[in-house]
């Protein structure tokens, strides 16, 4: 009917200008799905590859020109037109080459080509699809093995709340490096995790892959990153901290197996294992920028090799705070976890900046006295100074042989106040905890605030007593605080700046830790804007609050919050009467504190939460 009616046209017109509008070719409108996949993969036995082309008119054949832009000297010979034929939609424009060539020096494994195709007769095209193409054609690192690993997936679970599943994955070799090898679509349609997850907030995609790397068993890793889909609209980017290293910081592989072994993992009885928080994972990008979330936290991620199952060797500490006995001998105490097949593991706590490695080794070795569990248990182990300390465990089998070892650095602090300290009150007041930040979203909307993951069960607001230090006048703390038995201790400059960091708030978290504050300037290092100090005119103290963990040594954040002190009454000495405070106006980073620490605290890895809010959903 539409041919009909287009035909009619042609035949009532008197004029030559209304026969060259062609409206046939408008009905035909050919087009490139914009769908078409970028990447052309090809085989070194066959002499070419189809690149897929769409029209919405089926009827009668139809020939299109079309137009090729390749390299100077490329490998490909595009042809000047292809056809329809009748009653089709779809055609193939073959694109040949020989395969001699693709296989030479000139070109060979990895060598890929650019090559951009258009319609080549505008009448043909049409606004509802795409007239021109670019494609990537070349003769893939990655040789099908015909076996399939199975994958414990632990990194999509990690960050989004689910039980970690294991399945089959197809397995590709790399044909220049021994010992290097690929996934398969790990989260394409044919996968478990896609069948239950795909669309209720993830979109998988079914082009990607997990290269990764067991050419020194001691020292595995994945390498490059990983893009398995969108989370709403925004791209989800995988990669390992060896990775991420070797993108940010420029350290090529075997100098970050001397200065930081603790985020390689293991490839051992064909399984290969990675480190708790060996990953991380950004939301929007589609390149390496400065790492977000950290993932695979609880060391999940598995992959066994064809003729291998899976076996869970794994170990994690989680620190819980600081005891302290009647003769003031403090400890530190925490849970060790152990995977299921471990038989028994030994631990130590060793100071930060011990080499791991060398530990582990006397550990197995019998060379230095360590602690001996059979199961998962609460722990304590006396300290005597304040500092960074790192919980090495390390797991075996029911043989005796050494099978995986973990390292989870954890800051602790022998706390109480310097007896130097004249503390005399100052203010009493209202202190108020700001359980909304402006920091963390729920993923649902840029204005959809959350509160503080981990203390939401805090008192919001309660009467409190601020202390100056009278041998000191820049020392202040307020008391009660977040715990009612806790003190905010912090400085205050003779310009009514206030500055903290590094206050234990009484808190720990499940996975990471104690909970720590500080000053968001301060932290996030800069220097031509302040977060916290004295507002004068409402007689108020601001506290622009961000609460982090320290993970892999590094601060961890976790969110972000206004909190005040407001006076109620003076006591004792007046602040006024020993420092010069003027007028303070806070000025809180806001939606794009984003970009700020990025630029500004580019080396830390910072955490916007543990776990994203509107978690998938099982179908």
């Amino acid at each position: 009917m539409f041919i009909f009616v287009a035909l009619a046209l042609v035949m009532g017109s008197c004029t030559e200008e209304y026969e060259h509008t062609a409206a046939t070719a408008e009905g035909e409108q050919v087009y490139f799905k914009t769908t078409l996949a970028s990447n052309y993969d090809l085989d070194p036995a066959k002499n070419s590859f189809q690149v897929q082309i769409n029209r919405i008119q089926s009827e009668g054949e139809l020939t299109v020109k079309i137009n090729a832009v390749t390299k100077d000297g490329s490998i490909y010979t595009v042809p000047a037109t292809v056809t329809f034929a009748d009653g089709a939609t779809t055609a193939d424009i073959n694109i040949a080459y020989d395969p001699k060539t693709l296989l030479s020096d000139k070109c060979g494994y990895g060598y890929y080509e650019n090559i951009t195709l258009s319609i080549g007769d505008e009448a043909y095209t049409t606004p509802y699809g795409d007239s021109s193409c670019t494609i990537s054609a070349g003769l893939t690192e990655w040789i099908d093995t015909g076996e399939e690993v199975t994958y414990r997936e632990g990194l999509i679970s990690s960050v989004f709340g689910i039980e970690p599943l294991t399945y089959k994955v197809p397995l590709q070799k790399s044909a220049l490096k021994e010992g290097r090898y690929r996934l398969k679509n790990p989260y394409g349609e044919d996968t478990e995790i896609y069948k239950m997850y795909n669309g209720s907030a993830i979109t998988f995609n079914n082009d990607n892959g997990i290269i990764f790397d067991v050419s020194d068993p001691a020292h595995a890793y994945v390498d490059g990153t990983i893009l398995p889909g969108k989370y709403g609209s925004d791209n989800i980017l995988l990669y390992s901290y060896v990775t991420a290293l070797n993108v940010l910081n420029g350290y090529d592989v075997e100098t970050l197996k001397q200065i930081a072994p603790e985020y390689f993992g293991t490839y051992q009885d064909g399984i290969i294992t990675m480190p708790a928080q060996s990953f991380l994972m950004e939301l929007g990008p589609s390149q390496i920028t400065s790492p977000t979330y950290y993932t695979n936290s609880d060391g999940m991620f598995a992959i066994a090799m064809p003729g291998y199952e899976i076996t869970d060797y794994t170990s994690s500490f989680t620190y819980t705070g600081r005891f302290t006995d009647a003769k003031d001998n403090s400890y530190v105490q925490g849970t060790i976890t152990l995977g299921k097949d471990v038989a028994f593991a030994r631990w130590v706590i060793a100071a930060e900046g011990d080499d791991i490695n060398e530990i582990v080794t006397a550990i197995n070795d019998g060379n230095i006295e360590s602690n001996y569990i059979t199961s998962g248990e609460d722990i304590q182990a006396q300290l005597t100074e304040s500092g960074n300390y790192i919980m090495i465990i390390v797991t075996y089998d029911a043989q005796g042989n050494m099978k995986n070892h973990s390292a989870t650095p954890f800051k602790f602090s022998l706390g109480g106040e310097s007896s130097a300290a004249d503390w005399q009150p100052v203010y009493s007041g209202t202190f108020t905890h700001n359980v909304q930040p402006a920091f963390i979203t729920d993923g649902e909307g840029s204005d959809n605030f959350v509160g503080n993951p981990i203390i939401n069960d805090i008192t919001p607001s309660y009467s409190a007593t601020m202390y100056q230090d009278k041998k000191n006048p820049f020392n202040y703390k307020i008391e009660p605080w977040i715990t009612q038995e806790g003190s905010l201790t912090f400085t205050m400059d003779d310009q009514g700046y206030i500055s903290f960091k590094d206050v234990d708030t009484g808190f720990s978290h499940q996975t990471y830790g104690p909970l720590y504050v500080g000053d968001a300037a301060l932290l996030f290092g800069v220097t031509d804007q302040h977060t916290s100090g004295y507002d004068q005119e409402a007689q108020m103290f601001v506290f622009g609050t961000i609460y982090y963990v320290y993970v892999n040594g590094e601060y961890g954040w976790l969110g972000g919050a206004y909190e005040t002190f407001e006076i109620n009454g003076a006591q004792g000495i007046s602040t006024k009467n020993n420092i010069k405070i003027r007028n303070f106006v806070p000025r809180m980073f806001n939606k794009n504190s984003r970009y700020i620490y990025k630029t500004k605290m580019s080396s830390n890895i910072m955490l916007k939460a543990t776990k994203i809010k509107g978690s998938i959903k099982r179908k």
